[in-house]
C-alpha cells in the first residue's frame, strides 16, 4: 500500500539500504521505486513487515530472486534492530505482519542449505557466489540478529 511505501521510505531516511542512493518519496506515484522482499517472495513466502525494503525499481529488478551477500545481509539487520519499534507501529497501523524471528528462522534455514556456487546479490557489482566463508558470515550475522530479539 501507498501508506506502507512512505513508511517505509521515512524510516529509510528516503534512501535505499542497499544502495544508500536516494529514493523518490512514493507520494510521487511513480513507478521509480519498488518495494522489495528482503527474503524473496520466490524464495520462500514471508510478508512481514521487516521482510519489505523500499528500493529503486532498476535495484528491485537487479537483485531479482536472489538472497543478500553477507555485507548487504548486515546492513538489512542492523536496519531491522535500529527500526525495531518503528516497524511495530506500520504493522500495527496497516494491520500488516510482523514477525522478525520468523524471518531469521527461514532465512538461516536458506543459508545454512546453500551451496559455496549459489549466487548471492551484493549491489555494486551484481552477483557474487556464496563462499564458505560468506555463508559463515551470513549464518553469523542471522544469529546476532536473533539473539538481540530475546
Amino acid at each position: 500500500s501507498l501508506q506502507i511505501r512512505e513508511q517505509l521510505w521515512k524510516i529509510q531516511g528516503g534512501r535505499c539500504p542497499y544502495t544508500d542512493e536516494p529514493l523518490e518519496n512514493p507520494k510521487l506515484k511513480n513507478k521509480k521505486v519498488a518495494v522489495d522482499h528482503v527474503v524473496p517472495w520466490s524464495v520462500a513466502k514471508l510478508s512481514q513487515i521487516e521482510n519489505f525494503v523500499l528500493t529503486s525499481s532498476k535495484t528491485n529488478s537487479q537483485k531479482s530472486n536472489l538472497l543478500l551477500a553477507p555485507s548487504l545481509l548486515q546492513k538489512w539487520s542492523n536496519h531491522v534492530i535500529l527500526n525495531q519499534a518503528e516497524f511495530i507501529e506500520i504493522s500495527k497501523s496497516s494491520n500488516w505482519m510482523s514477525d522478525l524471528k520468523q524471518i531469521c528462522d527461514v532465512s538461516l534455514a536458506l543459508y545454512s542449505h546453500m551451496s559455496e556456487l549459489t549466487p548471492v546479490w551484493n549491489s555494486q557489482n551484481g552477483y557474487e557466489p556464496m563462499g564458505f566463508q560468506g555463508r559463515s558470515q551470513a549464518l553469523k550475522c542471522l544469529n546476532e540478529l536473533l539473539s538481540q530479539l530475546s
